[in-house]
């Protein structure tokens, strides 16, 4: 039987859906949105999150990364233009 984990860093999620992320992608950082909370099942119980991200303007991408590589975008930095990027992001998948 596995070991009860006490502190865990799955305790207080840092990220909710539809929150605007920074992603370090090889050599860029890459504007995300976060679309889903997958919880502790990263190594050691890291909360891993799904993302979506443009890789070109009509490549959306997903992956699940751990919370420590992702840096919130503040909401009052972003305009009109980007909104709709982002919202499609959001959306991009649902159907």
């Amino acid at each position: 039987m596995g070991k009860k984990r006490s502190g865990s860093k799955t305790d207080k999620p840092r990220f909710k859906y539809g929150d605007r992320v920074k992603y370090h992608f090889g050599q860029h950082d890459l504007d995300a949105v976060v679309v889903e909370d997958r919880g502790g099942l990263g190594i050691g119980g890291r909360r891993l999150y799904g993302i979506r991200f443009y890789m070109s303007p009509d490549d959306i991408f997903y992956t699940e990364v751990p919370a420590e590589d992702l840096v919130p975008i503040p909401e009052s930095t972003t305009d009109e233009a980007e909104n709709a990027r982002f919202e499609r992001l959001r959306l991009a998948g649902r159907g």
